[in-house]
């Protein structure tokens, strides 16, 4: 592994831009782990929507029921991750679509936008910005 260190330190001071050197081993991994996120980020954004729904229909407000479940999932997430990467998650699932239903792109710190149509799109960002 030591040489995909070399090559990817050498491609980023070259080029001045951040590389991800996969290891042609660690293919297989990267597909579960894409896998199982997309399902994971899928299962919270249809929570998230059926709550919304739920109110939507009946005007009762669950906040006090599930408030300490996404707050437990929140504490998950920045466990497995990061803080930052929990972030973007919960911008995903809450504030990625506007009140018409059209995806919005995401601003880094950089002011770069990008726009992640599949939770498999924001795995795929995550992965390469983080270094996850």
């Amino acid at each position: 592994m030591e040489s995909f260190e070399l090559i990817k330190k050498a491609l980023d001071e070259t080029f001045k831009v951040k590389f991800k050197v996969i290891d042609v081993t660690e293919d297989k991994i990267l597909k579960e782990e894409k896998k199982l996120f997309t399902k994971m980020l899928s299962k919270i954004e249809k929570l998230a929507q059926n709550e919304h729904k739920i109110f939507e229909l009946t005007k009762i407000d669950t906040t006090s029921i599930v408030e300490p479940y996404w707050d437990m999932m929140g504490e998950i997430l920045a466990f497995a991750f990061t803080e930052e990467v929990a972030d973007i998650l919960w911008w995903y699932v809450y504030e990625r679509k506007n009140a018409a239903g059209e995806v919005m792109a995401w601003e880094d710190e950089d002011g770069d936008q990008y726009k992640f149509e599949t939770p498999g799109d924001l795995y795929e960002y995550i992965v390469f910005k983080f270094d996850i």
